[in-house]
């Protein structure tokens, strides 16, 4: 079963990390020309466009390696692995351009207590915690050390990151209903599941992960290592986006526009780039289902399908092939927008010219 399961996961790797490159091209070009240069909005924006920059440098490795492995059915330990490291280095860079956020909050008219909940807080931590796990773990992966120091600081990271992306989103929520009023969340309930999908969800979810990393700690061995749990629970994480992004192409801005709408919407640093993840984290759900033996009983066992790779894989290539026609058209939407919008506005203004022009006879 493992062994079939590895074109799947090739070709999530592939959609992942590619629709991974695509967004962070796009995000980085966009800050290229959009970012301010006035003071002090340029304490946060010089610094989130350079992290931009290791960031595609990153997703560009990410991407070369991943086309070498499917296309060579394979590639050496040491090639992944120093690959590896450096998109570990490059994200850390990424990550601490998140400072500069935070150091722009303490200026000026800057300095409010939503935007602290919003900008402040967020960007100061995710800024020192995540550049500071992912180093540690960049020295974790060298070859003279032990695969267990990886594995360990490799939970320790998808546990701190959601912790973070609580963080980010709950701090963008608080900083809405200070703003706005508790009324903009007891008058619309779309805004309060929002609300508590986020506080309440996410942070239910971090405490799982945190939960599972400490007991799988205290074994230590890569054997225990239950990948169906680590990719559950970054299948989770990545569906909360796409959740929050439904209930808004649904209903719109329920109360009226907000700052939690143009955080989510137009700042998707932390949020969108979750988006690609189920392409990898599916084919992982399977990984391990044949590795040993089941020992539950009772109630979950009874629960069990029983299911051949003639019925799993074409359900995940499914969900794959749903998922990339969804990321092609988000990702395209814009650009789709601006090309049938130019058009109809040159075929109507095309149209109106030539009514002035010519002499219209009604055959029959």
């Amino acid at each position: 079963m493992q062994d079939s399961l590895d074109l799947p996961l090739k070709i999530g790797l592939l959609l992942g990390t590619l629709s991974w490159f695509t967004y962070i091209f796009y995000d980085f070009n966009i800050g290229i020309f959009s970012r301010h240069t006035n003071f002090p909005t340029i304490i946060e924006d010089i610094p989130g466009v350079w992290g931009l920059g290791f960031r595609m440098a990153a997703a560009t490795i990410a991407v070369i390696t991943v086309v070498l492995y499917v296309i060579r059915r394979g590639i050496s330990r040491p090639e992944a692995i120093m690959a590896f490291r450096f998109i570990l280095l490059f994200e850390a860079v990424y990550f601490a351009g998140f400072l500069g956020g935070a150091l722009n909050v303490w200026k000026r008219t800057y300095f409010t207590l939503p935007r602290i909940f919003e900008q402040g807080l967020p960007c100061f931590v995710q800024g020192i915690l995540i550049p500071a796990i992912l180093v540690k773990l960049f020295f974790e992966l060298n070859p003279k050390k032990t695969t267990r120091g990886a594995a360990k600081w490799g939970l320790v990271y998808v546990t701190a990151f959601l912790f973070v992306f609580w963080l980010n989103n709950t701090g963008n929520w608080v900083g809405t209903v200070l703003t706005k009023g508790v009324g903009y969340l007891s008058e619309y309930p779309t805004n309060l599941l929002s609300f508590l999908v986020i506080t309440v969800g996410l942070f239910l979810l971090f405490l799982y992960a945190a939960k599972f990393s400490m007991e799988w700690l205290k074994i230590g061995t890569l054997e225990k290592l239950d990948l169906r749990k680590i990719a559950a629970v970054v299948t989770l994480l990545a569906m909360y986006p796409l959740f929050v992004f439904l209930l808004w192409l649904f209903f719109g801005a329920v109360g009226g526009w907000s700052t939690w709408y143009a955080w989510f919407l137009g700042h998707g640093y932390m949020t969108f780039i979750a988006l690609p993840i189920p392409f990898i984290s599916l084919p992982l759900l399977f990984r391990s289902f044949s590795s040993r033996q089941d020992t539950n009983s009772g109630l979950q066992e009874r629960t069990k399908v029983n299911m051949g790779r003639k019925q799993l894989i074409p359900l995940i290539y499914v969900a794959q092939t749903v998922g990339i026609l969804f990321f092609a058209t988000f990702s395209l939407a814009y650009y789709i927008l601006k090309v049938f919008g130019t058009l109809f506005i040159f075929f109507a203004l095309a149209l109106t010219l030539l009514s002035f022009r010519i002499r219209f006879t009604d055959q029959k």
